[in-house]
């Protein structure tokens, strides 16, 4: 009868003292207080908000310290969530949980903490439905890991598997596992110059870069399973600056960043449709602004673009001074907000997108037209049309 009692009052010990206990319908709860409050209610300059009965996606990993924590697969919220005890998840696999949460962010260091206050459910995730609302981002930017992929059509979270290699859970294959994470260079002339892409990407030892780089270059890897591309990012590593790191497909096309050589026009008229072309250098110089069917205005605008960039009076090197370049012209037409900017797709093929909508009050207005100067030598290379 003593051995009884005791137990039961471990138990209730357990249980009052904050440490998270089974409740009679089946859910967990961790009894810490729910909090939301905003800094003008607190002395420490921290914002508290909780989110109550919310059902997401996590792809469950551990961090640096060794931890297992959980990223948000949902577009516009933030991980890592940590778990506070209230869930058994195994690293390397994705859940479906229903939970309330205590998000507490602000201060000088930029702190992002969020954890769990109760747990629902916690189901396993099928993964080809870990994308389904699409995925956060990561608040901690000190860890190299996870590693996230936005680039359109190629989304993807690599995460250090639990016994060594990487785990890559992808939008349209599932998930895969790869033990090599390889930096693989092509050689490109570029205006008699040799310059190099960089193709970035997870894959296992015995895969072949001409393998990589034949399916790359030919943009035929809409099926493939063997790797898997992150971006054409260049750091340069050995001599442990940032100065030296740049995107080599920016590089290729434009010889200097995409801002000095892109130009964005507002009309009045009527408004173009949305679209994309490519014209050559070889047009540009031969052919009047009817027989290309452009406006006088932006005829004018691309032909001296083209021109001064031959003949070096590029303003984009150093106020003129820089070399000779044969530049094609990409003319982007639609409605673009004004932080648009160019980007590249899975297929290494440039485009323009933006988010932040117009301050009608400030005066601002959209874009319709994009231009945009590449080389011509890169957009023989990876034909931009």
């Amino acid at each position: 009868m003593f051995k009884k009692a005791a137990v039961v009052m471990i138990i209730l010990v357990i249980c009052f003292s904050g440490v998270s206990c089974a409740q009679k319908n089946g859910y967990k709860t961790s009894g810490k207080p729910y909090r939301n409050e905003s800094p003008d209610g607190v002395k420490d300059g921290f914002y508290y908000k909780t989110e109550e009965n919310q059902t997401d996606n996590f792809i469950a990993y551990k961090d640096k310290n060794g931890e297992t924590m959980l990223f948000i697969m949902r577009e516009g919220k933030i991980s890592p969530y940590s778990t506070d005890g209230l869930c058994n998840v195994t690293p390397g696999k994705a859940y479906t949980i229903t939970y309330d949460a205590q998000l507490h962010w602000g201060g000088l260091g930029g702190i992002h903490d969020y954890y769990f206050l109760t747990v629902y459910s916690c189901e396993e995730c099928s993964y080809d439905k870990v994308f389904e609302n699409g995925m956060g981002w990561n608040s901690d930017w000190k860890s190299e890991f996870p590693v996230p992929c936005g680039i359109d059509g190629n989304r993807f979270l690599a995460f250090k598997g639990t016994f060594g290699g990487y785990d890559v859970f992808t939008e349209n294959k599932g998930k895969l596992h790869f033990n090599d994470r390889r930096e693989v260079t092509v050689p490109v002339t570029v205006n008699g110059a040799t310059e190099e892409l960089q193709i970035n990407v997870f894959c296992n030892w015995t895969l072949s870069n001409k393998y990589i780089i034949d399916k790359m270059v030919s943009r035929q890897y809409e099926n493939e399973t063997k790797f898997v591309f992150k971006d054409c990012y260049h750091s340069d590593d050995e001599r442990g600056t940032s100065y030296n790191d740049f995107d080599t497909i920016e590089n290729l096309a434009t010889g200097s960043e995409y801002f000095r050589n892109q130009f964005r026009f507002h009309t009045d008229g009527e408004k173009p449709a949305e679209g994309k072309r490519s014209i050559t250098y070889e047009e540009i110089m031969s052919k009047t602004a009817e027989e290309l069917g452009l406006e006088d205005w932006l005829y004018e605008n691309i032909y001296y673009g083209c021109l001064d960039r031959a003949k070096a009076r590029d303003s984009a090197y150093n106020n003129g001074s820089g070399p000779a370049r044969k530049c094609d012209v990409l003319i982007f037409t639609g409605n673009f907000p004004r932080d648009a900017g160019i980007y590249y797709d899975k297929d290494l093929r440039l485009y323009v997108t933006g988010s932040m909508p117009m301050d009608e009050d400030a005066g601002e207005g959209a874009f319709q037209y994009y231009i945009l100067f590449i080389n011509s030598d890169f957009n023989n290379f990876l034909p931009q049309g």
